[in-house]
């Protein structure tokens, strides 16, 4: 099964790139991709951007946020590109757990049981449903939209239908991937192994659905 790793970096944020490179020789599985990042304050970067006011409940968004979803929208088109089965996707601000070559390969054997697999801690309050096993991999259904979009596995019926319900968007990338629709096979790993920075102070002994593994 042909899988690639893809990670999301602006241009003029090279000791991000620095800290991916790091985090990346965790995982010894796939080719990886840097993808430059679509960037708002680029003039004209934004000029085909496909967010539409009011077609959710979100009348605005902020540049930045627009450029982030226009960024995974670009990721999600070259895995179509490239004719893969599945690509892990991550932002450039993402702890990995050594833990995650085993489970990408568990997973990457079953990618008919999958369209996404949320990899990353979120704090807050997640749905979660019962605990399910892929491929001895550990998942729970998400019922609810997630925050963060930090770091996910994604197969090709995953990656189509994102390109295909994105046309036109109204929401951040992180909602509109975790929405909840019909025949939508979309799961949060148990627990997560992979921490965006944002969250790496969090004490989350508390939730061990969702700890990281170092």
């Amino acid at each position: 099964m042909s899988f690639e790793v893809f990670y999301i970096n602006l241009d003029r944020v090279p000791h991000r790139r620095e800290f991916m490179s790091l985090e990346l020789q965790k995982i010894k599985l796939g080719k990886v991709n840097r993808f430059p990042a679509v960037d708002a304050k680029v003039p004209g970067s934004l000029s085909e951007a496909r967010f539409r006011s009011g077609i959710s409940d979100r009348w605005a968004l902020p540049k930045s946020a627009i450029a982030c979803f226009e960024s995974h929208r670009a990721v999600w088109q070259m895995i179509v590109d490239k004719g893969l089965d599945a690509a892990l996707i991550l932002e450039d601000d993402v702890v990995l757990s050594h833990e995650l070559t085993a489970i990408l390969s568990k997973l990457n054997a079953s990618p008919q049981k999958i369209d996404v697999v949320k990899m990353d801690f979120t704090d807050g309050n997640v749905c979660l449903g019962p605990v399910s096993d892929i491929n001895g991999v550990q998942v729970r259904t998400l019922s609810k939209c997630a925050p963060s979009a930090g770091a996910y596995f994604v197969t090709k019926s995953g990656v189509e239908r994102l390109l295909s319900e994105s046309e036109v968007y109204g929401d951040t990338v992180d909602d509109f991937i975790f929405a909840p629709r019909k025949n939508w096979k979309i799961y949060h790993l148990v627990p997560a192994r992979a921490m965006q920075l944002v969250f790496n102070g969090v004490d989350s002994g508390g939730g061990q659905d969702r700890i990281i593994r170092r």
